[in-house]
């Protein structure tokens, strides 16, 4: 099929590519394992993994398999970390609401 749109994900080499990065590094799977961690121990961490998701996980590039899923916990960890003492100034508000929309409009519509 070749190219089917102007990203440089938008092919069928590039998301040949993907498939076989994530095979060889299982970055998805540390993302989760991330995901599930204690949230007064590890927001930080979680943070991190989400973002990941933010700037990674698309159809093409990440497992389609893993996207909804991950999307969403992401986005339910992020609502809890915003719920923090710590996090309470405006601009970790905003910023983490960004991100929670971010995730949540990469789940599919079933």
């Amino acid at each position: 099929m070749g190219c089917w749109g102007v990203k440089a994900y938008d092919n069928d080499s590039a998301a040949d590519w993907f498939g076989d990065l994530w095979e060889d590094f299982p970055v998805p799977a540390r993302i989760e394992e991330t995901l599930k961690l204690d949230i007064e121990d590890s927001h930080e961490e979680i943070r991190a993994a989400a973002y990941v998701l933010v700037q990674l996980a698309g159809v093409y590039v990440w497992p389609i398999e893993d996207l909804d899923r991950q999307c969403e916990l992401a986005a339910q960890r992020l609502e809890e970390i915003k719920k923090m003492e710590i996090y309470q100034g405006e601009d970790f508000q905003r910023e983490m609401q960004t991100e929670i929309d971010a995730l949540r409009s990469r789940i599919s519509k079933k």
